[in-house]
């Protein structure tokens, strides 16, 4: 199953990232394999969708509304004073750099019509305090086809990391058109490399892990800090070089995204618990530091809930679906499978140690409908072509993978591509047209 290290007498805990080397470089191969077209959940060819372009205005408007600007026109934080003066798209999804763990990330640009009445610096902090409120309330609760609607707000003038750059795509939903097209960047990334340096980084963060939960109360969290700073200059650096977007460095950064536990935000994360806790005041009764998080799940898919806490040890574990007991449901972290409408619901766990009892805030398990149960495929020789013809079927809106195999154990992404509930024909030619080829449908 290839290496994986653990450092030994590591404390139970959930942030442990367990890849091994074959597993990474799965994640390699597939954060450094691109699409050909641009995310058909969104654009239609070019164009995006409008429904997409009218649900990010409505998303953005209602948020102007719940800011409270003033009517007063002498106050600086006043309608006539702070208005949008633009609504953008840029990243992943407006490039053919996206995957499915890539969010919509809309980025809105506030203009401040008198620095008189309100400096910049205050309008970017009163901005920065409100995106945090936006964040905990909307974080992965508006999804467009499945895709995470993530909102920022700015103040104009913007700074170099938002204005347009030669090739990067960026495009204007308040004008409906492209600022600059993307186009492919050019390949300049080592596998093999970006597996080291992944393997690196995962490693630091599992000992970082185990030293913090081994003796939390005590540990520097300022170590969290600099595992950050480290992590950011490893990118910073392969763009400082000009190597763009698909170096080692930032395809590399994109992976630790993706692990089973997101590293970069997750450092952020317990640095901010590591400060927390030494904050508190704990008594006999455990304390939730973690609570589960709301999922959005596809039928007969799979769903993952955890919860960190804190308390006299021992600590035991009860999970409960709708207020009732789930039997055998007794450790920190709850796998729920096979998901169906009976699964749906709110799902809480109870933590017990020295007869004192604490419920977790419950978190809600939503389903989407039309999960893939069945696929047709057909699949035809035609050397005259050097490929094959491919028939797929999958749900409107399902997100799938075409891959390709000579060896069922090395399998290469061929296509990512939407269901549109009806017949997909598709032409593979990239390389696994080997006779005794295999082909199947990757899910998110």
């Amino acid at each position: 199953m290839g290496w994986l290290w653990i450092p030994s007498n590591c404390p139970p805990n959930n942030w442990i990232v367990r890849e091994t080397d074959e597993q990474l470089m799965q994640r390699v191969i597939a954060i450094s394999t691109f699409p050909e077209v641009l995310d058909q959940r969104l654009w239609n060819g070019k164009e995006m969708k409008p429904e997409v372009r009218t649900k990010s205005l409505q998303i953005v408007n209602n948020l102007v509304a719940t800011m409270r600007l003033s009517a007063d026109p002498n106050d600086g934080l006043s309608r006539s004073n702070i208005t949008v003066g633009s609504v953008e798209l840029f990243g992943s999804n407006a490039s053919y750099e996206y995957d499915d763990a890539a969010d919509y990330g809309v980025h809105v640009f506030m203009q401040n019509a008198d620095t008189n009445k309100i400096s910049l610096n205050d309008l970017e902090n009163y901005l920065r305090i409100f995106n945090s409120f936006v964040e905990l309330s909307q974080e992965g609760k508006i999804l467009f086809n499945g895709i995470i609607v993530e909102i920022t707000f700015h103040a104009e003038p913007r700074g170099d990391s938002y204005k347009p750059k030669p090739g990067i795509g960026q495009f204007s939903i308040t004008d409906n058109k492209w600022i600059v097209e993307p186009i492919a960047q050019p390949n300049n990334f080592d596998r093999d490399q970006m597996l080291k340096d992944a393997r690196g980084f995962v490693d630091k963060w599992n000992t970082l892990v185990c030293q913090y939960f081994s003796d939390p109360l005590n540990f520097d969290c300022g170590l969290f800090d600099d595992f950050d700073d480290e992590m950011g200059d490893y990118r910073a650096k392969a763009f400082d070089a000009g190597l763009g977007s698909r170096s080692t460095g930032n395809l590399t950064y994109r992976m630790l995204r993706r692990l089973s536990v997101n590293i970069p935000d997750g450092v952020d994360l317990l640095e901010e618990l590591c400060e927390y806790r030494k904050l508190s005041v704990y008594g006999a009764t455990p304390q939730v530091e973690v609570a589960p998080a709301s999922q959005v799940v596809f039928e007969n898919g799979t769903a993952q809930f955890s919860v960190q806490a804190f308390g006299a040890n021992p600590i035991t574990y009860q999970w409960v679906h709708n207020g009732i007991d789930i039997p055998g449901a007794t450790s920190s972290t709850l796998l729920v499978n096979k998901i169906s409408s009976k699964e749906e619901g709110l799902y809480a766990v109870r933590l017990t140690s020295n007869g004192m009892s604490t419920t977790s805030n419950p978190a809600r398990l939503t389903l989407i409908p039309g999960r893939m149960t069945t696929l047709a495929s057909n699949r035809t020789n035609d050397p005259s072509k050097n490929g094959f013809n491919l028939e797929v079927v999958a749900p409107l809106g399902q997100p799938f993978v075409v891959e390709g195999s000579t060896d069922l154990i090395h399998w290469k992404p061929l296509a990512n591509l939407l269901g549109t509930g009806v017949t997909v024909p598709m032409r593979v030619r990239n390389g696994v047209n080997d006779p005794q080829s295999t082909f199947r449908i990757n899910l998110p």
